[in-house]
């Protein structure tokens, strides 16, 4: 697991949060959960309401819409 400013520091370096303040990206870092996730996992599956965001730090995600 990251500690604190490791998980502000990858925040940061996210172009989507990059604009963000220190205090902003704390915010975030507390509301997140640090997963371990095994290959083939389903995160999240086309149609369903979702009510997360990811954000990869390290691995791969395969992304399919429509089964392609």
């Amino acid at each position: 697991m990251a500690s604190k400013s490791q998980k502000i520091e990858h925040l940061r370096n996210t172009a989507l949060l990059a604009g963000c303040s220190k205090r902003e990206l704390e915010q975030v870092a507390k509301a997140g959960d640090e997963l371990d996730v095994a290959a083939g996992t389903l995160l999240v599956d086309q149609g369903e309401t979702g009510q997360e965001a990811f954000l990869v730090l390290s691995g791969e995600v395969g992304i399919k819409r429509n089964g392609r």
